[in-house]
């Protein structure tokens, strides 16, 4: 079972998760930590001859150097749910328990996992639950990722408003940056404001667009949780 850890989810796909979940454990690791990042479940790979293959889990394997097995339990090629996936490739639809045994199977005992959720918190996984069920059961405190484009307000409180209604623990949330900086984008400037004032959770770090992240040494996704990850780290690291 994983002790020690965060369930990172967000307000909808293409948020940033991996982005956050890759820096949080390249910083981790430089502090001379045992974690690993986690993606259990990822859709719209590529068939490769060594197997299906996607971005994100790429990436976690880089920075937590282990293979993609250690990774990822489960791959689809359709870039959908977990729930339609399963469907559309006429298997068994997936499980939650035995998902979750899985993952803790995936965590040595003491080591700080970083567990990426598929998508939102409502993803539907199977026919009558979702990423909120798996986390649920995993029972980790839940980071969520927050892009920061226009929509995201709503979908940001919408989401904590579903994390709360079912008890989960909420650590905090991070808000990301999708696009370089622009000072003539006054609403999205504006969006932490009004996101501070209204989520009762502490933000846990503003991740700024970087290009090229997924090619980024793990020494450059380290310094970027150093520095705009701090709160994050502190909550993962209190003894440093």
């Amino acid at each position: 079972m994983i002790e020690h850890g965060l369930f990172i989810t967000s307000t909808d796909t293409g948020a940033g998760k991996t982005a956050v979940a890759a820096c949080l454990t390249a910083a981790l690791i430089a502090r001379g930590r045992e974690a690993l990042a986690l993606k259990p479940l990822e859709s719209g790979c590529t068939a490769t001859p060594e197997g299906l293959i996607g971005p994100d889990s790429s990436l976690l394997c880089r920075v937590s150097g282990l293979l993609l097995d250690q990774v990822v339990v489960e791959r689809f090629t359709w870039p959908v749910a977990p729930a339609v996936a399963t469907r559309l490739a006429g298997v068994e639809q997936l499980d939650l328990d035995e998902l979750a045994e899985r993952i803790n199977s995936l965590a040595p005992r003491g080591v700080t996992a970083l567990v990426e959720s598929i998508g939102g918190l409502l993803v539907p996984l199977n026919e009558e639950q979702t990423t909120a069920d798996l986390a649920r059961i995993l029972g980790l405190p839940l980071l969520l990722v927050v892009a920061n484009r226009l929509g995201c307000l709503s979908h940001a409180l919408l989401s904590v408003e579903a994390i709360r209604s079912r008890g989960l623990e909420f650590a905090g949330w991070v808000l990301t940056e999708l696009a370089p900086d622009d000072p003539a984008d006054a609403a999205r400037n504006e969006n932490y404001v009004e996101l501070a004032a209204r989520i009762d959770a502490p933000c846990l770090g503003r991740l700024p667009f970087v290009g090229g992240l997924a090619v980024l040494p793990a020494d450059g996704l380290a310094a970027l949780a150093e520095e705009h990850l701090g709160a994050a780290l502190q909550l993962l690291d209190p003894g440093n």
